[in-house]
């Protein structure tokens, strides 16, 4: 009987090994280059540039549908910019459960890399599946930077934030009327490189960057952190049901916080 019931135990086993394949170190996304190819489907022909920005998802899966059928339903912005963690733990499950929710929305997204994103094997996934962490790209007169700053996970290695990289893309003011700065962590925060801050806030008091977006602090900021011209929002959470819209006009920026 003992043998009897070892043998059935076995070819259960067998039979749903399928069950035991995930391994967290899983790398197998089967949708790749997502920022790049959503960046060539804004479609932008007015004077004034609509995003929607909101941030952290890890695994609020309920607010993140609620979120998408609302902006599907009221909002006709150009695009979607999410300040990160799309994760909880950088798995490619939950890169997956995250992407299978966002890729019904109508306006094109792109992502930043937040710190829970680039845990275990995630910066690879993210890279797979998003794209590099430091990229830049231009919507009309319009520039867009984002960086990952999400320095405690890279041991305050000094690289990270890349200042040269934000520097170079920074440089050619007479290229761009508006830049706009995006990353996870936020400056003033202390996953931050504390010996980079000074420099990060020298190199987008330009002129020409009015806004710098962030996450990461689950709770909702906007103010002129460094009492400059530059305005910082911070998203909070997507368990708080809000998001923000961002217009940008010219020299000129607004911000209008929803609820769904």
């Amino acid at each position: 009987m003992k043998r009897l019931l070892l043998f059935a135990v076995l070819v259960l086993l067998v039979s749903c090994e399928d069950l035991f394949q995930y391994s967290p170190d899983e790398v197998s996304p089967h949708t790749v280059n997502i920022n790049d190819n959503n960046i060539q489907r804004i479609n932008f022909e007015n004077d004034t540039l609509r995003i929607i920005v909101f941030s952290d998802i890890h695994h609020a899966y309920d607010e993140l549908i609620a979120l998408v059928n609302t902006l599907n339903e009221k909002e006709n912005s150009h695009f979607a910019i999410i300040t990160g963690d799309l994760t909880n733990f950088g798995l490619q499950f939950e890169y997956d459960r995250s992407y299978d929710d966002l890729k019904k929305l109508k306006m094109p997204f792109i992502a930043a890399a937040g710190n829970h994103d680039v845990l275990a094997n995630g910066q690879t996934v993210f890279e797979k599946m998003y794209g590099k962490l430091d990229f830049s790209f231009m919507i009309g007169a319009y520039k867009f930077i984002f960086l990952n700053t999400n320095s405690r996970e890279f041991g305050f290695n000094g690289r990270v934030p890349n200042i040269d990289f934000l520097r170079a893309e920074l440089a050619d003011t007479n290229a761009y009327v508006q830049a706009v700065v995006v990353g996870h962590v936020p400056s003033f925060d202390s996953d931050f490189d504390p010996a980079l801050e000074a420099e990060f806030r020298t190199l987008v008091h330009n002129g020409k960057v009015n806004t710098v977006l962030f996450g990461h602090k689950h709770s909702y900021m906007l103010e002129k952190y460094y009492h400059d011209e530059v305005n910082y929002l911070v998203s909070d959470d997507l368990f708080d049901r809000s998001y923000v819209e961002l217009k940008l006009s010219g020299e000129s920026v607004t911000f209008e916080r929803k609820f769904f």
